[in-house]
This record gives structure tokens, C-alpha cells and sequence, in this order.
């Protein structure tokens, strides 16, 4: 995968462990975790519950997308 770069700032690559993001201020700067509360806040759910809402995939079954078969 490649980075991009802009006003001399290298932008990372997202991946699953990492959200990097530019944080505009006085001066640009690469931050990691973007929104870390709502990503623990929905990982949480989708332990507790087995079910993972923003996919829709239960957790203990993941070939089956319950929200999908909702609406065919």
C-alpha cells in the first residue's frame, strides 16, 4: 500500500489496528485513533452480544449478515 503526501505531510495508511488522521490547527499533524471511544464502545457491544451492528454480522456466525436478510 502506498501513502499519500500533501503540504509536506506524509499521510499513513489506515489498517485495522490504526485510524491516523490530519488534525487542522495552527499547524497540521498526524494523529492516530480516530473516535477511539466509539470504536470501544461498539466493540464492546459486538462481544457482549455476538453481534456486530455496523456490519451487521453476528460474531459467532460470520457468513451470516443478519441485517442483509432483513431486507430482501
Amino acid at each position: 500500500m502506498r501513502s499519500a503526501e500533501t503540504h509536506g505531510i506524509k499521510l499513513p495508511v489506515v489498517t485495522p489496528e490504526k485510524i491516523p488522521y490530519v488534525k487542522i490547527d495552527k499547524e497540521l499533524s498526524i494523529e492516530n485513533d480516530l473516535w477511539p471511544e466509539r470504536i470501544n464502545f461498539w466493540n464492546t457491544l459486538a462481544e457482549d452480544f455476538g453481534f456486530d451492528w455496523p456490519s451487521g454480522i453476528s460474531t459467532a456466525n460470520p457468513e451470516k449478515n443478519i441485517l442483509q436478510e432483513l431486507y430482501q
